[in-house]
């Protein structure tokens, strides 16, 4: 019983590991994008 609570925990654990992961991983993503964008409007304007 308690080795399958601990699997159960370590599961949850690397579930929300994951997604604090790919959350970061958005925000990167998003803020590079913009930066990518604005740079292009920047070279449109000239």
């Amino acid at each position: 019983m308690n080795v399958v609570n601990e699997a159960k925990e370590m599961t949850n654990r690397k579930k929300g590991e994951i997604i604090d992961y790919l959350k970061m991983n958005y925000k990167g993503l998003y803020q590079l994008n913009k930066m990518i964008k604005d740079h292009e409007a920047k070279k449109a304007t000239k």
